[in-house]
């Protein structure tokens, strides 16, 4: 995720563990690459650990959605949330997931984390799930958003290949790190 983002890009991170981690290495990243100081990317985040993480780098410009923190994912959710997201444009959204079905679409443990991680995918140009290849065959209560509403997918290489040509099939690019 981190090689992906190019500088001046607005992307968004909701929380989780792998989203935590992605975005921590852009950090890192643009650090390296822009000593400088001033702001290169713009992330826009529901989850407090990710903007903590961000907010000592200048090299990074911080936008947080508001809302009442979710205390096992440090996301912000509930209508707060849901209204910042409308009024800006994201040029991609990387969004952690509790599931992937092949064939219903992206899903979390919690509904008001599905309705915000939805809105980061109405906000955003394009949208992609960066998941763990355990979550492909995964099941979870609340859907985010059907196939279509997502562009691709980053996992690992130990991901089913059968899962993955199905996505593929759907119009989703498929990375494997």
């Amino acid at each position: 995720v981190a090689a992906r983002v190019r500088p001046g890009e607005v992307v968004a991170f909701n929380g989780g563990t792998t989203t935590t981690m992605a975005a921590y290495q852009l950090g890192v990243r643009f650090s390296a690459e822009y000593p400088g100081g001033e702001a290169i990317v713009t992330v826009v985040t529901n989850a407090v650990n990710i903007a903590n993480d961000l907010a000592v780098r200048p090299q990074t410009r911080v936008l947080v959605t508001g809302g009442v923190v979710r205390p096992k994912s440090y996301e912000l959710t509930g209508p707060l949330s849901e209204l910042v997201l409308p009024q800006v444009n994201i040029d991609v959204a990387y969004l952690g997931v509790s599931a992937i079905d092949t064939v219903t679409g992206g899903f979390t443990h919690d509904d008001s984390e599905a309705a915000v991680n939805n809105a980061f995918v109405a906000a955003a140009r394009t949208a992609y799930v960066v998941a763990d290849s355990s979550k492909l065959h995964a099941h979870s209560f609340a859907r985010i958003c059907p196939l279509a509403g997502i562009d691709g997918l980053i996992t690992d290489t130990a991901a089913d290949p059968a899962a993955l040509a199905t996505l593929r099939a759907a119009g989703w690019t498929v990375v494997t790190v």
